[in-house]
């Protein structure tokens, strides 16, 4: 009895964290290009974010009317997000920007940006 006790619990951890394991994507997985673009106040906003397997990133944006800025930091996955910390915050790792993460899909805000 005991020893199906124990058998049942260590079961139910090996798949509770198999669970776990399978919700959260590979760094691997996630490194890539995504592109995307969408429309703010009036002004056509383009996207790229580079994600490389060392946990680094590089963000450019363009905007139609004219304008272009450059983001730098690293990111990590948390479950299904990524989330991506600027280097040039004061408080590093204190400003972030979340991504939810599907199937080679980041959404932020209702923006999707696809891996290319």
């Amino acid at each position: 009895m005991k020893v199906t006790r124990v058998t049942t619990a260590l079961l139910a951890v090996v798949l509770l964290i198999c669970t776990l394991t399978a919700c959260s994507p590979s760094m691997k997985e996630v490194a890539g290009t995504y592109t995307g673009s969408y429309r703010f106040n009036g002004d056509y906003i383009s996207v790229c974010i580079i994600l490389s397997e060392d946990g680094t990133y590089v963000k450019a944006t363009s905007r139609g009317s004219g304008g272009t800025s450059t983001e730098t930091g690293d990111f990590e996955i948390k479950g299904k997000q990524v989330i991506l910390y600027d280097s040039d915050s004061p408080t590093y790792h204190g400003m972030s920007s979340t991504y939810n993460y599907q199937k080679g899909v980041l959404e932020n805000n209702g923006h999707q940006f696809t891996k290319d």
